[in-house]
């Protein structure tokens, strides 16, 4: 049987979760579910709700219990029980770490307390057949430089030859190992300036820099074949990638439909305040394995 879209798994995993809430749910079987492994199970929900899979099963359950104080005589014994929660004070630790309150003060105040909300199904986007694209939030990153090796490269040579991955590839085979100071050593970041030309682009594989250079490293990094980038402070749209596949095995097919995603069909319905002209793609290589890689691309935003 051919195996489903990788979205297409991540929402029945969902379901899974959601349909066995209250009971207590083990990761070998929501693994099993989903045919992932359980590192690629972690890593993909912390992607997917910014925090651990555990910690996001018990604010699923602590937001579902909100009803049963509010409208219910039951006890709070009975609603921790109800709620997946072996003990009653188990479940007042857990709801006082979340909120700052007790059951039992929600009960008599009812004040407006944030909720976890389901993964909603409409927040991923399938990208290709192993791909998964998490709808963007907004992140904010302070100044940061780079120092790589610029690229020009045509649309009709990346489908043919796929030479931003063998380039990219390359660099941190080869040129990662002569940048001096780089913050991570299994960082990928491409740095990518947009031409008049949409099926142009300079293309600049990277390495983020430790510290500010002076003007002796600057003179070291040209003399070595490198260009350096100085990024100011910026608000940037995410788009996330998650994937059942190393990111060395993303194909070029793969990477354009992502790109045609974000800017042909995301970008131009969400125009307000999108910096279009250059962007930013990471992939951390520590996050990876055989089945499992993130592929994060940054758009800045205008502060304007």
């Amino acid at each position: 049987m051919e195996r489903e879209q990788y979205r297409n798994t991540l929402v029945r995993l969902i379901q899974a979760i959601e349909k066995t809430l209250p009971d207590q749910i083990s990761l070998d079987d929501l693994a099993a579910e989903a045919y992932l492994s359980k590192y690629h199970l972690h890593r993909v929900f912390r992607a997917l709700s910014g925090v651990p899979l555990a910690e996001y099963i018990r604010r699923r359950r602590l937001t579902d219990s909100l009803e049963a104080l509010s409208d219910s005589a039951k006890t709070v014994l009975a609603i921790a029980l109800d709620y997946g929660f072996s003990h009653e004070q188990s479940y007042i630790r857990a709801f006082r770490s979340l909120w700052g309150i007790t059951p039992g003060e929600y009960r008599e105040q009812k004040p407006l307390l944030p909720a976890t909300l389901p993964i909603s199904p409409e927040s991923l986007i399938s990208v290709g057949h192993d791909n998964a694209l998490i709808t963007p939030g907004c992140v904010a990153r302070a100044d940061f430089h780079l120092c790589g090796v610029r690229h020009f490269i045509r649309d009709e040579e990346n489908m043919r030859d796929n030479s931003a991955a063998s380039t990219a590839r390359s660099f941190m085979q080869n040129d990662l190992l002569r940048i001096p100071v780089p913050v991570y050593a299994d960082r990928y970041v491409g740095y990518i300036e947009h031409c008049e030309d949409p099926e142009d682009n300079w293309y600049m594989t990277c390495a983020e820099l430790r510290k500010t250079p002076g003007l002796r490293d600057l003179d070291t990094v040209k003399s070595a074949g490198f260009e350096y980038r100085h990024i100011h402070k910026q608000l940037y749209r995410e788009f996330l990638c998650v994937s059942r596949i190393h990111p060395t095995k993303l194909l070029w097919e793969d990477v354009v439909s992502l790109y045609h995603t974000i800017f042909y069909e995301w970008m131009p319905a969400n125009v307000e305040n999108i910096e279009p002209g250059w962007h930013i793609e990471y992939v951390d290589l520590a996050r990876a394995r055989e089945d499992y890689s993130e592929f994060r691309v940054l758009v800045p935003v205008s502060t304007v």
